[in-house]
């Protein structure tokens, strides 16, 4: 099992020698995000707009998403830039804040966590997928780092591991329908 899943990160590292934004994806997209927690009915759902233009070649992006309108529920605006460095994405948010991404194919990854004021600690990813249509799907999903349950196996081949399981708390999707180039 160990052997199969460093032989994953080997192949997935040579990946990381082309980490670019694609131009296909630059565009201005819309569509509705549904969002979800305890229930697999939505619990709501919010208009967004996404603005990816390139703004260096091959190099810095802008990447703008705004969800609801000013002066409605929900309205918040993510002004962020993709840049790469060393072939290496990351999302620059501001205020020192920057996430590691990363391509895989035609979707662009991240995964992070974050400690509350309580020291709670939630895990968060998102991927942003464009799909043969040619929309983008923007997933946003997370939960607590508590463990559900912890068990240790013994691989006879690989020795033994720890495996804890989390759960998902919420999970946020939107079908991105590029409206303007």
């Amino acid at each position: 099992m160990r052997s199969s899943f460093l032989l994953y990160l080997l192949f997935s590292s040579t990946l990381a020698f082309c980490q670019s934004i694609p131009s296909t994806w630059l565009g201005t997209y819309r569509g509705t995000m549904y969002l979800y927690s305890k229930s697999s009915e939505p619990l709501g759902e919010v208009p967004v707009e996404l603005v990816f233009k390139e703004l260096e070649k091959d190099a810095v992006w802008s990447y703008k998403m705004t969800y609801a309108a000013p002066g409605q529920p929900g309205y918040v605006v993510k002004d962020y830039r993709i840049e790469r460095v060393h072939d290496t994405l990351f999302m620059n948010e501001g205020e020192g804040i920057v996430l590691p991404m990363k391509l895989f194919g035609e979707c662009l990854m991240d995964f992070y966590s974050i400690e509350d004021v309580d020291a709670s600690k939630t895990y968060m990813g998102s991927q942003l997928c464009r799909t043969a249509k040619g929309t983008l799907e923007f997933k946003v999903f997370g939960g607590s780092m508590s463990p559900l349950s912890s068990k240790e196996i013994v691989d006879v081949q690989d020795g033994t591991f720890n495996l804890s399981t989390y759960n998902l708390g919420f999970y946020q999707a939107v079908v991105l329908k590029k409206v303007k180039k």
